[in-house]
């Protein structure tokens, strides 16, 4: 299980100064960002997301276009996620037939409810993809478990699953009932947008959103915590969040190993 931190161009300087290097940046949103990457690092696996979701907000892009822009900036990146188009999976499909021609390895991505055919389609070709529309059901866990029951249904050998990305998606309760090959989710940022910090702690990760000292159980708080909490050092708050993460991913690869899912690269 690899875990990457979305929306890594908002933050390479300190992402990099804590040692975080699973990254995944939006082509629309990080596009300068993206050959700036190896500046912080040496060693690094970074996605670089479509962007469908931006610019379909903006009134869209042309596949050559899309296809011509990915091709000046595909050598920084690790894995690129092919242009979907959310809501049709037809033309999502049809535009990874002609991308996947330009560009080598790239994903497709599948968005929860569609034609479960396609899905199939992609795996006659690669068995990297992308599982889309996930976010929407946050709320809506039992619904969201409905459709993924039909991804996951039918991949029953341990030693030869899919790698399935979980797109924008950590939530514990998903990645220890499904075996997703990797996910990524943009929570880190709350180290900066609510002050939170992150921790690991008996199998559960869990958000520590108060700042108020009155609220430190001082019988189960290290004291590390209780300087983040009085000290409200972003860095800090961010170190933790890596840490917790960390032992997040840790935790997920040895439960799966544990289940007789191994991935071998």
């Amino acid at each position: 299980m690899i875990l990457y931190y979305a929306a890594a161009e908002s933050g390479l300087p300190e992402l990099s100064n804590v040692g975080a290097s699973n990254l995944l940046i939006s082509l629309a949103n990080g596009l300068k960002k993206i050959p700036k990457v190896p500046e912080f690092y040496n060693d690094y696996k970074l996605i670089i997301d479509s962007g469908a979701f931006t610019y379909a907000r903006k009134g869209g892009i042309s596949v050559d276009k899309w296809i011509g822009i990915v091709n000046e900036i595909k050598q920084y990146g690790t894995e690129v996620i092919c242009l979907d188009v959310i809501g049709d999976a037809k033309q999502t499909f049809e535009n990874f037939q002609i991308i996947s021609k330009e560009i080598d390895n790239v994903i497709p991505t599948f968005h929860v409810g569609s034609d479960i055919d396609y899905l199939y389609k992609y795996l006659d070709v690669t068995d990297r993809i992308a599982i889309g529309g996930m976010v929407p059901y946050k709320s809506e866990i039992a619904t969201l478990q409905s459709h993924l029951n039909k991804i996951f249904v039918n991949f029953n050998d341990p030693h030869n699953l899919p790698k399935f990305h979980a797109f924008g998606y950590f939530s514990q309760a998903i990645l220890e009932r499904y075996p997703f090959y990797s996910a990524d989710a943009s929570t880190w940022q709350n180290y900066s947008r609510f002050g939170e910090f992150h921790k690991f702690i008996d199998l559960k990760y869990t958000r520590m959103k108060s700042l108020r000292v009155d609220t430190i159980d001082l019988r189960r708080t290290e004291i590390d915590d209780i300087r983040t909490y009085i000290l409200d050092n972003p860095l800090d708050k961010l170190q933790k969040i890596k840490i917790a993460l960390d032992k997040f991913e840790h935790y997920l690869t040895k439960l799966w190993e544990k289940r007789g899912v191994k991935w071998y690269n």
